[in-house]
This record gives structure tokens, C-alpha cells and sequence, in this order.
């Protein structure tokens, strides 16, 4: 039986000719990718595959060369399921904090900057910081 695993992927946009040094310079980007392996196939291949499909190159609006490049898997997990498709509220991704401090908290809540864009309304957005 297939097995579902999320893997969390590095990717890195390298542009030709270089860009000037900036803020957005390097780029990189942090992808969680959702998949199925057997029990007799290697996982580990299998997210190499996949990484490796998902490269990608393209012409930018300043008609440079940027190329999407994947340097890395920066981590594997198992989806606890037995169930043959994927359906709401399955667990995709995990992480143990262990005594985590201040700092730690402020990680875990800075997923983007900006608006919370998956919130409705504000009162959404004022009941979440209140449970926070």
C-alpha cells in the first residue's frame, strides 16, 4: 500500500546575468510538496524526483534568465492516514517546540508579512490575536 508524505523543499532563483545586490537578493523559497510512496520505494528518491520536476527557467520582464534551482530537502514527514486520497482536516505537517521561548513564538506565528489573507473578516482577524 502507497504511503502519503509531505516534504518541506528548498528552492533558489538564480538570475543571469546576476542581479545587483538587494533586500530580495538571494531568493529563496521554502515549498511543501505532498506525495505517495511505497513501501518499496525509496522516499527519499521519490522527493528528489519531484524537487527536480519542479525546477523551472524563464525569461524575466528585464529579459534576463531566471532559473528556479533546487538545492535541497530540508525535511520529510509522514501523513498519519490510511486513506487512500487526501480529504479536510488531515495533519500534513508537523513540528515539536520544546520549551520554546519568546523567540521561538515569534517563528511559529511570522508565516508571511501582512494581512492574515486566509481571514474572512476583522472580526476574524481581532479573535485571532485575542486567543494569541
Amino acid at each position: 500500500m502507497k504511503q502519503w508524505y509531505c516534504a518541506r523543499l528548498l528552492f533558489e532563483s538564480v538570475h543571469d546575468p546576476p542581479e545587483r545586490p538587494s533586500m530580495m537578493s538571494p531568493l529563496f523559497e521554502e515549498s511543501y510538496v505532498v506525495f505517495r510512496a511505497s513501501e518499496d520505494e525509496s522516499i527519499h528518491r521519490r522527493s528528489l524526483e519531484i524537487a527536480h520536476g519542479m525546477e523551472d527557467n524563464y525569461e524575466a520582464a528585464a529579459g534576463n534568465q531566471v532559473y528556479r534551482t533546487f538545492p535541497e530537502i530540508l525535511e520529510i514527514q509522514e501523513i498519519m492516514t490510511n486513506k487512500e486520497q487526501l480529504e479536510d482536516g488531515i495533519e500534513v505537517f508537523f513540528r515539536w517546540w520544546f520549551n520554546p521561548g519568546p523567540r521561538a513564538f515569534k517563528i511559529m506565528r511570522k508565516t508571511h508579512e501582512g494581512r492574515a489573507w486566509w481571514l474572512d473578516d476583522d472580526a476574524e482577524i481581532a479573535e485571532t490575536q485575542a486567543q494569541r
